[in-house]
Order: C-alpha cells, then sequence, then structure tokens
C-alpha cells in the first residue's frame, strides 16, 4: 500500500551568534559539553510543517495550526528566510 501523505516538520530557533566563541571545537566523546558558537533566544521556538498529499494539494502549519502558505511565507520573510526560489518546505 502506498502512503497518500508524507509529512515534514521543522523546528527553528532564533540565535545570536557569539563571535567569542567561534574557536570552540566539539570533542568526541570527550564526556564534556562544548559551547555553541550561538545563544538560542529563549522562548523563540517555531514548528512548521508541510503535509503534501496525493492529490497534488498541501496542508501548512505554523506552530500547530493550520495555515495558508502565504502566511508561512510572510512569517518567514519577517525572519530573514528568502523564499524567492521556493525551495523551503
Amino acid at each position: 500500500c502506498t502512503p497518500s501523505f508524507a509529512t515534514v516538520t521543522v523546528n527553528m530557533h532564533e540565535i545570536i551568534d557569539r563571535p567569542d566563541r567561534n574557536d570552540v571545537q566539539e570533542t568526541e566523546n570527550s564526556g564534556e559539553e562544548a559551547e555553541l558558537p550561538y545563544d538560542i533566544v529563549p522562548d523563540s521556538e517555531v514548528v512548521l510543517s508541510r503535509t503534501a498529499k496525493s492529490d497534488n494539494t498541501s496542508i501548512y502549519k505554523l506552530n500547530g495550526k493550520t495555515t495558508q502558505f502565504r502566511e508561512i511565507a510572510s512569517f518567514l520573510k519577517t525572519k530573514g528566510v528568502d523564499l524567492e526560489h521556493n525551495r523551503f518546505l
């Protein structure tokens, strides 16, 4: 039986680059938690999803709420994501 849909979900956070951490390298199996070269902005998680159906229609969700693609595109543009070539979702 062939599935009649496929869903892709992307979890995103806003980050603040930390140039003072650019030289930090993660060491595998060191047992130590390496500092990342950025900080995650608290309460900035965004969840985007697209369900593509076999009838060539799609269902888009922003933080679990069904919405139109234009709303997702508008939101992403405010975050600096370039959708010019329709490569995102």
